[in-house]
């Protein structure tokens, strides 16, 4: 008696497969080739400032890509917690990326994207790097955000 079934519901557009291995071989859907979008929030408690040197420094974060997969930096959403503004560059490995200088961050949330989509590696780093204040702004909440393709 054969105990293969298929299952009852697949997902739309997911056909299932056979990896071909005769009765060792798995069923499985096809794997999903669409890309999804994938968040890294930065946060900086405190007050915010032009830094100079290591004093006011804002440390970057790196960014793991799984083996295989693909990823491009498509921008941020920021704000601050409170006071006017800053306005800042964001960098990639320590070099700003293009259309990403002079973005300014009010306390009202607001999305900026480079003028093209980055390509990413994995260990790429990333940081928002402060040019100018208004005010005496304080809580940055930054989130970048990235596609990936599985």
């Amino acid at each position: 008696m054969n105990d293969f079934q298929f299952p009852h519901v697949s997902e739309p557009d997911r056909p299932w497969v056979s990896d071909g291995n005769g009765h060792d071989g798995h069923w499985g859907y096809w794997p999903d080739t669409n890309p999804h979008q994938r968040g890294a929030p930065y946060a900086v408690q405190g007050l915010l400032a032009v830094p100079s040197g290591a004093t006011n420094f804002l440390p970057p974060f790196f960014l793991p890509i799984e083996p295989g997969s693909i990823a491009k930096f498509i921008g941020v959403r920021a704000m601050v917690r409170s006071a006017t503004s800053i306005t800042c560059n964001v960098q990639q490995n320590g070099s700003t990326i293009a259309g990403m200088t002079g973005i300014v961050v009010t306390t009202s949330a607001s999305s900026f994207s480079p003028t093209t989509p980055i390509d990413v590696s994995d260990g790429d780093y990333f940081a928002p790097v402060i040019t100018a204040v208004s005010g005496t702004p304080d809580g940055l909440s930054m989130t970048f955000y990235f596609q990936v393709w599985p």
